[in-house]
């Protein structure tokens, strides 16, 4: 493939990892009265993270070192109780001035009366998707659920549930007994799209020959050389097959995530038994690059 399209393909990745990547602003600490900071603050401070002095509403949860600096968070804390949702950080960069990420929350309103559900109660009442795989389980202590739209803090167990479909959490108000939120932490793995609907008919989803991971990991042998694109330099063990998703149905690698753009796009031969789209290339032919840069960039902006 072209270089320009390799550019491209990288770009792609690279505007997913900005895009994931929490915004930083330049902003003040101050939280208004009755509104809930939403979106993540930064402010730079040009001093070194240990000269830093985290607020007093806050305790100290994780750091984490990278290749671009240390980074230390810290969960919101209100009375003693965790703020679901609360965060603050100080991110110690190696070649630039440390900033620091305010997601702190204001919690309002919140009753001072004491439970009435019970840790086992609040597990007993939510409820879950599939009865015979689950296992509730309450967090230990009670939470803060910051009010939406300016409302009411509320006290909460949080329970986490393990049922076929993944796991969630639920908060259920530690006075009424009601499920205030529940929120998806992980899925499992549903059997995958195999299948692509096309003008009123369904056919199995386009495939490609790719390296996935690159010959020299997956053979385990540094031996390997290239010999301009030859063939006979990587045995066929080497090759995968794989389904090209989130294609537009049009017989081209272009797609929701990732297009190939050059000029000599790879065409795809139909599968004689099902009719599906197949890019089957050895890595002789240059549209085997195309079908490999399509679906690595498809696959990490899935991932991101």
């Amino acid at each position: 493939m072209s270089v320009s399209s390799v550019r491209r393909s990288i770009g792609l990745l690279a505007v997913a990892a900005i895009a994931w990547t929490p915004t930083t602003v330049a902003s003040a600490h101050s939280h208004p009265a009755g509104q809930s900071v939403r979106a993540p603050l930064a402010a730079s401070v040009g001093r070194p993270a240990a000269a830093v002095r985290p607020p007093s509403d806050v305790r100290f949860y994780q750091r984490r070192v990278s290749l671009l600096g240390t980074h230390t968070w810290y969960q919101q804390r209100y009375q003693h109780h965790v703020v679901i949702g609360g965060w603050y950080a100080v991110h110690d960069w190696n070649s630039r001035p440390t900033t620091i990420w305010d997601h702190r929350l204001r919690v309002r309103g919140l009753a001072q009366n004491p439970p009435r559900v019970s840790p086992g109660a609040a597990a007993a009442r939510v409820d879950f998707r599939d009865k015979r795989a689950a296992t509730p389980r309450t967090t230990r202590g009670l939470m803060i659920l910051p009010g939406r739209a300016g409302g009411p803090a509320r006290l909460v167990w949080r329970v986490l549930t393990t049922d076929g479909s993944g796991v969630t959490a639920s908060y259920v108000d530690a006075r009424s007994g009601q499920t205030l939120r529940t929120v998806d932490l992980a899925k499992s793995a549903a059997p995958g799209e195999t299948t692509l609907k096309r003008r009123g008919t369904v056919t199995p989803l386009p495939t490609g020959q790719v390296f996935d991971p690159n010959p020299v990991v997956s053979q385990q042998d540094e031996t390997l050389r290239d010999h301009n694109d030859a063939n006979s330099a990587v045995p066929n063990a080497a090759y995968r097959i794989v389904d090209l998703r989130n294609l537009g149905g049009r017989h081209t690698l272009v797609g929701t995530w990732a297009r190939i753009v050059n000029s000599n796009a790879a065409a795809p031969t139909p599968d004689p038994g099902t009719g599906a789209d197949t890019y089957l290339f050895r890595r002789s032919s240059d549209y085997f690059e195309q079908v490999n840069a399509y679906y690595a960039v498809n696959a990490e902006q899935e991932y991101l």
